[in-house]
């Protein structure tokens, strides 16, 4: 990349390619390939260019990680049918989706014991989400407002779980039968709802 391609970027789209270069790093070679050399090199910038915008190597990690939440969060979001059982499936679907579109940081998303402010705050929005799905339910099961979290917690755990055994080898073999087991979870879900 020329000079003056770098120099005409802002600072909200050079430290948006820094993000971007961490998360292919991520994708393709994994954490151990990640470092401020690496990164400043995908993007033609110095060193103290990540190091100003992203921090060190927990800094990349932790931007990666709340850009990709920010993502999750705005794909659940997104959902909108007008039925709550349709919109509480397409809300899995979007789950699911995410996750297969964006495997490397998906699991870098749950994979800190601590997340930082930022983290906290994206997948928060997450999270309210499929409450708002979880809430659309329980109005039409005509469940008290306090049944609303619980549930969304057992359905984020099961979706969860699901996405996570899919993106990790523990499922079946062929995308056919990882679909059809989907479904079969979103089908355990709504049964469990329902009572």
């Amino acid at each position: 990349m020329s000079r003056s391609a770098r120099t005409a970027r802002g600072p909200v789209d050079l430290r948006r390619a820094l993000i971007d270069a961490a998360a292919r790093i991520l994708a393709d070679e994994g954490p151990g390939a990640l470092s401020v050399r690496r990164v400043a090199q995908e993007v033609g910038a110095s060193t103290m260019v990540v190091y100003t915008h992203l921090g060190d190597k927990d800094g990349m990690l932790d931007a990666v990680r709340e850009h990709a939440f920010a993502g999750f969060a705005a794909a659940l979001a997104a959902v909108d049918e007008r039925d709550p059982w349709a919109n509480l499936r397409a809300v899995g679907h979007a789950y699911r989706g995410f996750a297969k579109a964006n495997p490397a940081p998906f699991k870098l998303m749950f994979g800190r014991a601590t997340p930082s402010p930022a983290m906290q705050a994206t997948s928060r929005r997450a999270f309210e989400a499929l409450t708002s799905a979880i809430g659309r339910v329980m109005a039409a099961l005509d469940k008290p407002a306090r049944a609303i979290e619980p549930a969304a917690m057992s359905v984020w755990a099961a979706t969860h779980g699901i996405v996570s055994l899919e993106l990790t080898g523990g499922r079946p073999p062929s995308d056919a039968d990882a679909d059809a087991v989907f479904e079969h979870v979103l089908d355990f879900i709504e049964a469990g709802l329902r009572g």
